[in-house]
């Protein structure tokens, strides 16, 4: 595991795995992602920071998630376990969903599969959608 001290002494080269990390940890999916993955690939032709797609819709992503995200980062950041022992910031959520964005429009990934255009975690040939 990249943690948040990995991933600041190298953050320019480390910001795309360390923020995968978090959105895997998390359980995140293409269900969780503000648009398509057809949408995410058309605006990755233009801008590969995806800031084509208004930040405002984001955010409400990363707001939705955030319940599934703090036990990650808090993971990452190395804070000792125990209740109210967790951190997260909205620009954590926004940078993990980017990345798996890109992950997702760039590839198929093990444990992954395609349904009607989407990509979903597939567990035991289940998918959640």
């Amino acid at each position: 595991m990249i943690t948040r001290k990995q991933y600041m002494a190298d953050s320019h080269s480390l910001h795309h795995a360390y923020y995968l990390q978090i959105a895997e940890m998390s359980r995140l999916g293409a269900h969780d992602l503000p648009v398509s993955i057809e949408e995410i690939r058309e605006a990755l032709k233009t801008d590969e920071h995806l800031n084509n797609i208004p930040l405002y819709r984001w955010d409400a992503c990363a707001r939705s998630v955030e319940h599934q995200m703090r036990p990650a980062v808090t993971k990452a950041e190395e804070y000792p376990a125990g209740p109210g022992n967790t951190v997260w910031s909205l620009s954590d959520g926004v940078c993990a969903l980017k990345a798996l964005a890109k992950h997702l429009a760039t590839q198929n990934p093990p444990g992954w599969q395609e349904v009607d255009g989407v990509q979903l975690p597939s567990v035991d040939g289940w998918t959640d959608r």
